[in-house]
């Protein structure tokens, strides 16, 4: 599959939705990339669970500032990367004509609003608010703006969307307490090294084939650190093992195909939390994140992950 056939595959999607939802609509969709949104969903009960739980009230918090910080992340990007777009992805909505660059920096900059003012009232609520939510949602806002700003020209900015989902680890539990949870900076470490692979990787996703391969080398950390005891968590394990095993193969072999592998890649993000959430004891989490997992695999057929 070439970098044509790519872009056939991403329009045939955006036709279907156009079909079925509007254009106009069908082009919002896409470019907040929705299809992902069960990874956040996953990502925030890492979180939840890492503070001790915590009511519906506040999980609707937690859920709605973080769906935000990620759709605001989303419109931002593709309003900075409109002019490559134009050249590179022209089945894109605003190379297309469906939404203009203004409009797309209107709605990201709303959304980062709203989702700064959710995660600090919901903290106020909650009677937890401290400087450290403050903190980690300015990091949050600023390397939203920082990636999306800079990603086309520096090498070094998957590390930027590294820390992005590892603020939502930290975002959701600092929402729920004031202290440091135990095990949320190794855990975070986790998944920040998983991610970083993934962006890696997904930089050479209109390639023919994979110029290089080490950043595959950081979707294995988390296997390393989260080898479980019982036989259910190993059973979970292996599967992980054997997903990120099977996509390797898939990005190193399969040439032409790695937007493919990427976007499973990217529903793994929730089979990863499902796991630390067993090793957490949050087993109910754990069983949301692996449906969280497939609804992730489900919904890219529908609307491109990426």
């Amino acid at each position: 599959m070439d970098t044509g056939s790519y872009a056939q595959i991403i329009q045939g999607k955006g036709e279907k939705l156009k079909f079925v939802l509007g254009k106009r609509f069908a082009a919002y969709l896409t470019m907040s990339r929705l299809s992902n949104i069960p990874t956040v969903c996953s990502n925030c009960l890492v979180g939840i669970s890492l503070a001790g739980g915590c009511g519906i009230d506040m999980i609707f918090f937690v859920l709605s500032a973080l769906f935000c910080y990620y759709i605001a992340g989303m419109f931002l990007n593709d309003a900075y990367d409109a002019r490559w777009d134009a050249q590179n992805r022209p089945e894109r909505p605003i190379p297309q004509g469906m939404v203009s660059t203004k409009k797309a920096f209107q709605i990201a900059w709303s959304l980062l609003l709203l989702s700064n003012i959710f995660a600090l009232c919901g903290s106020i609520l909650n009677d937890s608010l401290s400087y450290k939510i403050a903190i980690w949602c300015f990091i949050l806002t600023s390397s939203i703006f920082l990636y999306n700003k800079f990603h086309k020209k520096y090498i070094y900015s998957p590390l930027l969307m590294a820390l992005c989902r590892v603020c939502v680890y930290c975002i959701a539990a600092f929402m729920i307490q004031a202290t440091t949870p135990g095990g949320l900076y190794a855990y975070s470490a986790v998944l920040g090294s998983y991610i970083l692979g993934i962006s890696y990787i997904a930089r050479q996703e209109t390639a023919v084939k994979l110029v290089y391969r080490w950043p595959l080398l950081f979707l294995f950390f988390p296997v390393v650190y989260t080898l479980p005891i019982d036989p259910f968590s190993f059973f979970l394990w292996l599967s992980f093992l054997g997903y990120v095993l099977y996509c390797s193969y898939g990005i190193m072999k399969k040439n032409g195909q790695i937007a493919l592998y990427v976007g499973l890649l990217i529903a793994g993000i929730s089979l990863l939390d499902s796991l630390i959430l067993l090793s957490l004891g949050a087993i109910f989490f754990a069983l949301i994140s692996i449906i969280c997992f497939f609804l992730t695999i489900i919904f890219h057929r529908i609307i491109p992950g990426t």
